[in-house]
Formats: C-alpha cells, structure tokens, sequence
C-alpha cells in the first residue's frame, strides 16, 4: 500500500506523500495468501495513580530546547522505553521540535503535528506544516512536531548506509514467474536481515501502539492535560490508537486522509488500487480535457499507453541522462503514483508520460519517483522507506504465498485495476513475509471511550485513503464528526480549499465541530 502522507513533500514534501507506497507497490501480503496473524496487541492506557515508577520516569522529564538549524524553530529529544511492555529497561531518543506561537507561553499551549508515511519526518516537515494553520491558529498555539520511534532524528530504523546500495532496492523488478518470486523472496529476506543487523532491537519496537504511547510521555512533557493533534494520513491513524488508549486525554484531534483501523492489509491495499486506479483515469480524462494531450486523444488511449509504458520499463529500462541510473519498472511506477497524490502534479504525469513514450526520456518520471523517495540528487535525505516498511510490517500481519496464490493475487488486482493492477501486485509475494520481526497487532475497529468530540476529513477522490475510510473511522470513534471535501489528491487541511481550512481552525480555536454532513467543495 502507497505510503499515506499529505501530498507536500514535492513542495518540501513529497516525501509526505507515503502512508504506503512501500507497503503497496512490495509490502502487502498476496491477497489469497492465509493469515497468521499474532494476537491483537493490547497496551492499556497508564492512569497517574497507576504508573510504575519505572513508567512515570518519563512523564516527568524536562524539555531542554536550543536552536534547531532552521533558525526559527526549537529542537529538543526526550526519551521513551524501548519497550512499552518493560519500561525498566533499555531507553531510546524521540526527536520533537516546535514553532514557537508569537505570544508566549502560548495562550492555548501546543498543537502536536504528524505528516503520515508511516516514516515521514515531522521535524523535516515542521516549516510547512506549520504554514498550514491559520493566522489565529498560530497565534494561539505553538505548532509540534516529531518523529516517531525509528524514524528520522529519532532512535531510528537504518538498512543501509549505500546510496548505490538504496538505488538497487528501489529500482528491482522481479518478473512474474517462479523464478522471478523466487528471487524476490531471497532478496527480501536479505535486506530484512540486514535491517536487523543494522538497527539492532529496535527493529522489532516501532509498532503504531508504542509510537501512539511515547505521544502522550510528549504531552506530558509539553504541560498539556490534553493533547490537541493534527494528524494527516498515517498520522490520523496515529490519532485514532492515541484515542483508543488514552481517552481522557483526549482534546481536539483532527484525522485528515483516514486510514481505516479494522482493514487488513490486503483490504487496504485492494482499497488504495481502486483509488489510484480512479485517480489516475481522472488524471487521463483531463489530460484529453485540456486539448492535444500528448499522450492519446481519448482517455482510454491515454491509460493504455501509461500500462504500455511501465509494462516496456520491465524488460527494457529507459535511459534517464543519469549516469548509471535507468528507468525500470519499479521506478515508472512510483513515479507515476506520486503524481496522483495530488492534481497540482498532473501536468508533470503528462510531461513525464509524453518525454518516456516519445522520446525515450525517462528523466522526469524518474524525478517523480526521486522526490516520493526522498532522494535530493546525491543521497537519500531520511530514513522514510526504511521506516515506512519496518513500521508496517509490524503493525500487518502477513504470510507467504504459494505460486498459485500469489498469481491468483496478481489476476484479481488486474481484473479491479486493469491498467496499474499488474503493477502493483508486482510478483505477488510480500516482502513483510519475509521480515525478520513478526507482526505485533491484528487490525481491527478502535474503540474509544472518550468523550472529546474528535474531527475526521475525507476527500472523495483521494487515492492514498480512500474516502470510506474516513467513514469507517468516524462510525468507530463515536463521538467523531466526519469533514468532507470533494475533490482531488490526499488530504485536505492545508491543500488551499478556503472552506475546509476554516472548519478546522475553528475546531481548534473553539472546539466546535461542523454540523454532520457538512461538505467543502
């Protein structure tokens, strides 16, 4: 499933693009595959008069700040167990980070921000998401970030120090045959093990629960009785666990581009085909639209040679003017995701579609597929794609497939998505299959007794998260109220749509949810 990020990391983010790319294009378990799923993980809220004194260590830490090296902003780390479940031991490093509000100390305090991936760095991402708020909005509160437990400047997840290393794993493309399966089962195994051997314990400890659980040790350190967040994609699902296991902390949480807690992976990913699919023929319907689009006249014409030209990319990489870099399979179609993320990509799509099929140019689809990567053109700039799959991996549960399940996987997914459906199942095997920690949760419904009114925003034609999962979402957390926002691209809160940035500053200047059905256009 693509990484399920808000669509700015182009912008400064399109590495905010991912809740899970990753899992998607080479994570998710063949859809016929049998489960073997772990027991649900069950980590209770900790009450003050029930912490152990191991536990409560960490609630009363003290934030050090200094200057972060974007000079208007503070830097500080914490610490957080390694292990939730044994607080006594080992400790590991949460990097958090604010934008201070103008007045201080800030009149309504802190609003604490997550981007998505999972993996995206909220600390990388601070200055933009920062500038999503409203003028009041920040006049109130200082703006939050921080990255996760293993990502970023974080205790973080490493699977190697290689660019060359990182630029192979990305651009494989293992062909649909048993060999080809064959093969990518040894490999992915091969780079789990090395994920292991260079991360260490931690490897197995970056699940959404425990990372949900070092959230509320950073509101307490903050001063805050409650935490108000803001969680785009993944970072909504971040918000539905935090609610589920901390309801009386519970302030003001806004879940924009839901992810449905109850989906399994298979589910989420057959959900995310679907919209991609959808996107990317609303992409090939404007294209043509607009006049002479440059890749067909019709719009089926349009999606055919998209098909044509990844299917091409397999067995004949394109050259892409950079040195000992091409454009396989693998890349044409991260490239191509990424520009469905949001609509402001699509004259990009076509460029980057037009220059590959007329011009054996693969230079701009592979700049797309750079900017999802988070590579800058000499290295890769964090850990997002390491943390995304080691994060997943533990929070799906996922079997190995037979030959004939994983095929049967591939025929269902081309039967739903003909034009990218081929592609995204890849060779039917799933890389978290192979990962050397199991699964630590089953997916299943969140259950939360808060009594906080909470805010989810869907977007109807958002790929990454499908907009029935902020349905899904709302029905679980009772006391929420669904957003939503027709139009184009992942997320909504920031995108620019007037009527959806003033829903969400006044819930969190006033805590007044919208009527239900309220819809932005």
């Amino acid at each position: 499933m693509p990484r399920n990020l808000a669509p700015r990391v182009a912008r400064a983010w399109i590495g905010l693009v991912s809740a899970s790319l990753v899992v998607a294009v080479s994570a998710v378990p063949a859809a016929a595959a049998p489960s073997t799923a772990n027991p649900p993980s069950r980590i209770a809220s900790v009450a003050p008069a029930a912490r152990t004194k191991a536990v409560q260590w960490y609630y009363d830490q003290e934030v050090e700040w200094e200057d972060c090296t974007e000079p208007s902003l503070e830097c500080a780390t914490i610490k957080a167990p390694l292990k939730w479940a044994k607080p006594g031991g080992r400790k590991i490093s949460i990097a958090i980070a604010r934008d201070k509000a103008a007045k201080q100390p800030a009149p309504a305090g802190a609003i604490l921000v997550n981007p998505g991936g999972p993996g995206a760095s909220g600390i990388d991402s601070l200055t933009v998401l920062s500038s999503m708020f409203g003028a009041k909005v920040k006049a109130r509160y200082d703006i939050v970030a921080f990255d996760p437990r293993g990502v970023g400047a974080s205790s973080a997840v490493r699977c190697t120090a290689k660019t060359s290393q990182m630029h192979k794993h990305l651009a494989e493309w293992f062909p649909n045959t048993h060999d080809g399966r064959v093969a990518a089962k040894k490999a992915a195994r091969s780079w789990g093990n090395q994920c292991r051997k260079l991360t260490g314990p931690l490897l197995g400890q970056v699940d959404t629960a425990s990372a949900a659980r070092d959230m509320d040790v950073i509101r307490a350190v903050l001063g805050q009785s409650a935490l108000t967040y803001v969680g785009w994609s993944y970072g909504s699902k971040l918000g539905s666990v935090y609610a589920e296991l901390f309801p009386a902390r519970v302030g003001r949480l806004v879940l924009d581009g839901a992810i449905n807690p109850a989906a399994d992976a298979g589910a989420a990913a057959a959900a995310q085909l679907k919209g991609f699919e959808s996107s990317l023929g609303a992409w090939a319907a404007d294209c043509v639209a607009q006049g002479a689009c440059a890749v067909g006249a019709a719009a089926p014409e349009v999606l055919t040679a998209v098909h044509d030209l990844i299917q091409r990319c397999a067995t004949s990489p394109l050259p892409t003017g950079t040195k000992g870099r091409q454009l396989t399979a693998a890349l044409a179609f991260t490239g191509v995701l990424l520009s469905l993320y949001d609509d402001t990509y699509w004259p990009l799509l076509t460029l980057g579609v037009s220059n590959a099929i007329h011009g054996n140019d693969g230079s701009v689809l592979l700049m797309l597929a750079d900017a999802y990567n988070s590579f800058d053109g000499q290295k890769y700039a964090n850990n997002m794609l390491t943390a995304n799959q080691a994060i997943n991996c533990l929070d799906y549960p996922s079997a190995d497939a037979t030959q004939a399940q994983a095929q049967a996987a591939i025929d269902a997914a081309i039967a739903e998505a003909p034009v990218l459906g081929e592609f995204w199942m890849g060779n039917g095997i799933s890389q978290c299959a192979h990962w050397p920690y199991p699964s630590t949760t089953t997916p299943r419904a969140v259950k939360s007794a808060t009594k906080a009114p909470i805010l989810v925003i869907g977007t109807t034609g958002d790929p990454a998260t499908p907009y029935t999962n902020a349905i899904e979402l709302t029905k679980q957390l009772r006391t929420a109220t669904l957003l939503t926002f027709q139009g184009e691209g992942h997320t909504a809160y920031g995108r620019g749509n007037t009527c959806v940035n003033a829903v969400v500053d006044r819930y969190l200047l006033t805590g007044k949810v919208p009527r239900e059905g309220r819809v932005c256009r």
